[in-house]
């Protein structure tokens, strides 16, 4: 900084002044009074030509005054047009006679001050000397903030309180009352809409007919039903109806279960069949690995064209004997899911990723250039970091050398109680606070950064023999081995690629449709060509060595 720039007038403190009073009739009232708008205007501006006088320029920007205006709650016009003014960033200091004129609940008033500190707006309240730019108004600050989060603890035990009573006296809590009732404004009871009980008995009843969610919520669309919202059903929609017990009577409140004052919409037995039907699918679809035909070893590895992931689901032909498949899992949750590939044959996938890696291990060159590629990036992300690094910690030194300097000529000049003097401190303090901040969240980043190097003889180690070996490893064995070289598998219509961790990838390319009229699985049995197409690092087309 030049002393030119250091020499130069700071910009003024832009003020805004805020008062009100309760009601219309005050406003008569107090027109000669101390309470008055008017005499609160003329306390405040007064006050700015004070702290002029003692802390640099200042500049008032605006008044903003709320006549017959009570202070229950922060829907004001001119209180609003006050934080619009802050939000615009057009507003630096807000002055006020007392906090009261703000708000009369602690709660609000937080929620004012939030307003103010995420745009860096100090507030100065005369009577009760609040002075948010000096560490006595921030200790009074805090000390406010402290029983307004206590008054919001304990005005949320009460509304846990009042819920709980309102469950055991079989009531409905609150909140969005399902499909199927709506609440009586009167009695606060649950009334039942009996065109919307319609849809939702119906919707058991499908459900139960169908044994799946997806497929109900299929059909639903197909009819021309929808949600009460308008919208088609969903699984997730269909799932929601079918586990809410709310529907068979009876109220569920923080895990404790209580007899309902409503109706029921479905009868206790429907209830329980649904509840039975979604449990044994969930077995089915969560079933353990060891309970399978086929060991399923992508698992957690391979995701179709939109990126969901593509989990185990055998399939069974006419004739009742299983196929392992990988499937889209998009497919049990979005009615019209939009990969290019919803299934695929496990021994086929599984085959071609291990034929990528058995060429792979033959290639001692194609896998020093792909490590050394990978390390090269990430050695790219870390200097950057370095740099900014090393520069934070020379202004570091600097800004702890400037505050000590500052604090000895504070000291000798006995100029101890000046708040320009105690501003700088404080800019300098905070300012090393943020470099500190930084420099510990960088030596974060560095570390991982480190950690992700590659070592050459690492992965050669792990590929030499990988074609004799592979036969001889467990199943656990080989997933701990795939999941060391690849990233991910991506399943595409007419090809799949493979991103691996040493800085290359592969294409593989399928087959033509073989269809089989006799299953019922839909003819996508499909293989791979033995051929590869090599990818390093996405951005061209050659094989390893060539």
């Amino acid at each position: 900084m030049t002393a030119s720039s250091r020499n130069a007038p700071q910009p003024p403190t832009r003020v805004a002044i805020y008062c009100r009073v309760s009601t219309l009739n005050q406003v008569k009232e107090h027109e000669e009074q101390m309470d008055s708008c008017d005499v609160q205007e003329s306390r405040l501006r007064a006050a700015i030509s004070l702290r002029e006088g003692q802390e640099g320029a200042h500049e008032l920007v605006g008044v903003h005054r709320d006549e017959g205006a009570s202070g229950k709650s922060l829907e004001r016009p001119a209180l609003k047009r006050l934080l619009d003014s802050v939000k615009r960033g057009e507003i630096d200091l807000v002055m006020v006679t007392r906090v009261d004129r703000v708000t009369r609940t602690l709660l609000d008033f937080y929620k004012f001050h939030e307003v103010l500190q995420d745009d860096d707006v100090e507030l100065y309240s005369l009577q009760e000397q609040f002075d948010t730019t000096t560490a006595m108004g921030r200790a009074m600050l805090n000390l406010i903030l402290i029983f307004a989060q206590m008054y919001r603890e304990s005005a949320s035990e009460n509304t846990r309180a009042a819920n709980h009573r309102r469950a055991k006296d079989g009531l409905w809590v609150g909140g969005r009352t399902p499909m199927g009732y709506v609440r009586d404004g009167e009695t606060k009871k649950l009334r039942v809409v009996e065109k919307e009980a319609e849809l939702v008995r119906l919707v058991f009843n499908r459900a139960l007919e169908l044994s799946s969610a997806l497929r109900t919520a299929k059909w639903l669309n197909g009819q021309g039903h929808r949600h009460r919202n308008g919208k088609k059903f969903s699984h997730d929609a269909v799932l929601r109806i079918l586990k809410n017990r709310l529907y068979r009577g009876v109220i569920v409140y923080d895990g404790a279960v209580y007899e309902g004052q409503h109706d029921a919409i479905v009868d206790s037995e429907a209830f329980a069949r649904a509840e039975s039907m979604l449990d044994a699918n969930n077995h089915r679809q969560y079933r353990a690995p060891e309970d399978r035909e086929h060991d399923y070893l992508l698992t957690g590895l391979v995701c179709d064209s939109t990126g969901a992931a593509m989990i185990a689901k055998p399939g069974r032909s006419q004739t009742g004997k299983l196929y392992p498949y990988y499937e889209s899992s998009g497919l049990r949750k979005q009615i019209d899911h939009k990969c290019e590939v919803k299934r695929l044959r496990a021994e086929h996938l599984e085959d071609a990723v291990v034929s990528v890696i058995r060429e792979l291990a033959t290639d001692s060159a194609a896998i020093a250039e792909g490590v050394e590629e990978a390390n090269r990036l990430s050695r790219s992300r870390a200097d950057p970091l370095r740099a900014e690094a090393r520069g934070l910690r020379v202004e570091l030194a600097s800004v702890k050398d400037g505050a000590e300097r500052l604090l000895d000529t504070i000291v000798e000049a006995g100029i101890e109680s000046s708040t320009t003097a105690r501003r700088r401190l404080r800019e300098a303090e905070a300012r090393q606070a943020e470099i500190e901040a930084r420099l510990m969240s960088l030596r974060s980043e560095l570390a991982e950064l480190d950690g992700q190097e590659v070592d050459v003889e690492t992965v050669q180690s792990m590929l030499i023999g990988f074609d004799g070996a592979w036969d001889r490893l467990t199943v656990a064995e080989r997933r701990e081995v795939l999941e060391l070289l690849v990233d991910r598998i991506v399943v595409k219509k007419d090809e799949i690629i493979l991103d691996l961790y040493d800085g290359s990838g592969a294409k593989v390319l399928r087959e033509p449709e073989k269809a089989n009229p006799r299953s019922r699985l839909g003819g996508k049995n499909r293989g791979f060509v033995s051929d590869l197409v090599w990818l390093r690092r996405r951005d061209s087309n050659s094989r390893p060595g060539g």
